[in-house]
């Protein structure tokens, strides 16, 4: 924060959503304080929010910016940012746990202050079904970002790309599962809650990691001066770490569900050996995770001292927030040349089109 009030220039969109979120942490501490009511409703809505919301934003902000350094493509809509923005702070997050305990375990409370009243449950699920608008607003935003004006990856070489690409892809569905399992929770059934443990990990390895390490990945060359010893390692090692960490977990929630199915049957059955194979099949499947992440550590590691140096500063992915050029093919509307990323300072480059049938060309 002290870094960026000593900015000289105008912070992009996604930086402000990393401001919020590291901000939001302490004033959720402060505001359960200064509310001295942890057992009504009002200090564990702002808590759990502000907690949940804190972690999503800077998730959010430090994507998108990576999406567009990475590409080179401006951001492709600034609305659907101001989306994600606003829907992060008036919903309720259902990522994450299905109770309050990392909460109260943080305050040194019981977690069983932190139980919701009926009229918690109304309202929460409620306004965590409107989280799927900043959701899918994060999700396309990444996803259109990176491909730009068509449908092609820009800069794929880049080896980060594949990594937000792929966490995009899985915020959705890994979202909407935990929407299901968060309200089946609040309505007291409590049938989901075998495979809670597992989602999480889901939405950790397939999602926040991917992520966090894609943006790693494609601000590497502009810190450190150079590219990652071999972009191929990476990905092999990209692959190796989707793959095990989804096909892996993907068993273990198959298992989850045997052993829901079992249980549902004959509630005093003992489990039986299908619902332990196939988690025992996700575990080994899930080392690919662990042999991805070392051998992506190595990489940056050696690229850092024996990766090519960067020579050209205005390389593809110097292009990042905002647009130089924009090149004007039809008629538009300055509404539409904002919300593409282009400023003030735009360069507008008319580019003419022709009706004239086209003629083979000579070799």
């Amino acid at each position: 924060l002290l870094t960026a009030s000593s900015r000289e220039r105008k912070i992009a969109f996604p930086g402000w959503l990393i401001i919020i979120g590291l901000i939001s942490f302490p004033v959720s501490t402060l505001t359960v304080a200064i509310t001295g009511n942890i057992t009504s409703g009002t200090g564990q809505w702002a808590l759990v929010r502000l907690i949940g919301a804190s972690f999503f934003l800077q998730l959010s902000g430090v994507g998108l910016y990576a999406a567009s350094f990475g590409s080179g493509n401006p951001l492709w809509s600034r609305s659907l940012t101001a989306i994600t923005l606003a829907g992060s702070i008036f919903t309720l997050n259902p990522i994450g746990f299905t109770s309050g305990e990392l909460s109260a375990m943080f305050l040194g409370l019981d977690p069983s202050l932190l139980e919701p009243s009926r009229n918690d449950l109304i309202g929460g699920s409620f306004i965590m079904a409107l989280f799927a608008v900043p959701l899918i607003a994060l999700a396309s935003n990444l996803i259109i970002t990176i491909r730009g004006d068509d449908s092609f990856i820009e800069n794929s070489d880049n080896p980060g790309i594949a990594e937000i690409n792929f966490g995009a892809i899985m915020l959705i569905p890994v979202g909407i599962s935990f929407l299901f399992i968060q309200t089946d929770f609040l309505s007291g059934n409590n049938e989901l809650m075998e495979i809670s443990s597992s989602m999480h990990l889901l939405a950790i390895w397939t999602v926040l990691v991917p992520i966090s390490l894609g943006a790693t990945l494609c601000i590497f060359p502009a810190v450190s001066g150079r590219n990652v010893l071999s972009a191929n390692r990476s990905r092999r090692a990209f692959w190796m770490m989707s793959g095990g960490a989804f096909t892996g977990i993907i068993f273990t929630i198959m298992g989850d569900f045997s052993n829901i199915s079992l249980l549902e049957s004959n509630p005093e059955a003992v489990i039986t050996e299908t619902p332990n194979a196939l988690r025992s099949l996700g575990s080994v499947i899930f080392y690919f995770v662990v042999l991805g992440s070392i051998f992506q550590c190595l990489n940056m590691i050696r690229g850092f001292y024996r990766g090519s140096k960067i020579i050209n500063e205005n390389s593809q992915s110097s292009t990042s927030i905002s647009m130089k050029s924009y090149n004007l093919t039809k008629t538009t509307t300055v509404r539409k040349l904002f919300s593409k990323g282009a400023t003030m300072e735009t360069e507008i480059v008319p580019v003419s089109e022709s009706e004239k049938q086209g003629k083979p060309t000579e070799l």
